[in-house]
């Protein structure tokens, strides 16, 4: 008895640790490679060629769901492309994409309905979007990181290996792999990092993720795995050593998920990686909308869905959680802070720049921005767990 009572206590375990991931996806032989998520119901997913942003005779689909990602609907489809990217300015929806040996942008202005093509002067890898703003590297070889801002394109930094961007603070580490520098003003202005992680080199560019949480800064790389936080901005390092993860995203200040192949494995606070989840093919994205909304997609049309994100401490932009909203949105005069019984602690409004302009009392529902000049601001919203950020516009 005492052996069956075991027996079932592993089965339980195994059972509901599996049902934390649970297949929606859809009937394609193209691979998935992004994912975006416009509110709590409504998302796209974009795939088609390797992983290299090269067709490879599967054709280049989106697909969108209305329904917290349930069930999905193709809404686009082109042969022989590959579609690598999607984000949300908060005007128009953006894919960028390679088709005849030519680079794509295809944009939707109706939340995925219909689509326009745009070839585009340059390449586009390694795509990132805070508040906004498109950043990105020119081609997988070059060294120079751009930006999109209102359709404009504009050198942020030169020599730059690889990146990682949250809110208003984006951090890169140089070509050469000896020096991080970081920006707390969307990457006008950098300063270099004091300290700097032993080891990590350009052997490990390949996969490296690195981003700034505040005094925060994670890098993580795999050759061979491994993890280094620091808490102090930079100035001195912990080393943590991984097991054999290929793929990482830096979820949190103190949530890193990853895979190997088609195994989802979860690093907490900065803890041994383990194992949370086998999934049908290999895992090209991990995309964390909300602590109740997260996907893993990859190969022919796999996705995989949890309502479950453990260890998940948040600093989020208002669209991408449900207690807190600032509409509308862009405003010429009021914006209304809508609040679900969330603790609120501070409120602040920057520019652009960082600087900021105002404080406000923790109970206020109306903020007035009429005296503001017409322009794009930042406002953030403190709570004891968490910081929400917005980038506002005055009309």
């Amino acid at each position: 008895m005492k052996n069956l009572s075991c027996i079932l206590f592993i089965f339980y375990f195994t059972f509901t640790s599996a049902q934390q991931w649970l297949p929606v996806g859809v009937s394609t032989n193209s691979n998935f490679k992004d994912i975006i998520f416009i509110n709590a119901l409504t998302g796209l997913v974009v795939g088609g060629g390797d992983s290299y942003g090269v067709p490879n005779g599967t054709d280049g689909v989106i697909y969108k769901t209305t329904d917290g990602g349930n069930t999905w609907s193709e809404v686009f489809t082109q042969a022989e492309t590959s579609l690598n990217y999607i984000v949300n300015t908060g005007t128009e929806i953006v894919v960028f994409g390679n088709f005849s040996g030519n680079s794509y942008k295809f944009t939707s202005t109706d939340n995925g309905l219909t689509w326009q093509s745009t070839q585009l002067t340059y390449f586009v890898w390694d795509v990132k979007s805070v508040n906004n703003i498109i950043y990105f590297k020119e081609d997988y070889s070059a060294s120079t990181l751009k930006k999109i801002e209102n359709n404009i394109v504009t050198d942020v930094a030169n020599n730059v290996g690889k990146f990682g961007i949250r809110d208003n603070e984006l951090i890169y580490v140089d070509i050469a792999f000896n020096a991080i520098y970081k920006s707390t003003n969307y990457g006008n202005t950098f300063q270099l990092v004091e300290g700097y992680p032993t080891g990590f080199s350009q052997n490990q560019e390949t996969n490296a993720v690195l981003r700034p949480f505040d005094n925060t800064l994670v890098v993580h790389y795999t050759y061979p795995p491994t993890t280094q936080y620091s808490t102090d901005n930079g100035d001195t390092w912990t080393l943590m050593n991984g097991t054999s993860e290929n793929y990482c995203e830096i979820i949190s200040e103190n949530l890193l998920m990853g895979a190997f192949n088609n195994s989802l494995m979860i690093q907490e606070n900065f803890q041994a990686w383990e194992t949370q989840a086998t999934l049908s093919d290999p895992i090209n994205k991990i995309y964390i909308y909300s602590a109740s909304l997260g996907f893993a997609i990859g190969n022919n049309g796999m996705i995989y869905k949890s309502t479950t994100i453990t260890g998940l401490s948040t600093h989020q932009p208002f669209n991408k959680n449900e207690e807190i909203q600032i509409l509308p949105n862009p405003s010429s005069d009021i914006l209304s802070v809508k609040n679900n019984n969330t603790t609120i602690t501070k409120i602040e409004l920057y520019t652009t720049s960082g600087e900021k302009i105002k404080s406000y009392p923790t109970d206020i529902i109306q903020i007035d921005i009429s005296n503001l000049k017409n322009g794009t601001y930042l406002i953030k919203i403190y709570t004891p767990s968490k910081i929400f950020s917005e980038k506002i516009i005055k009309k």
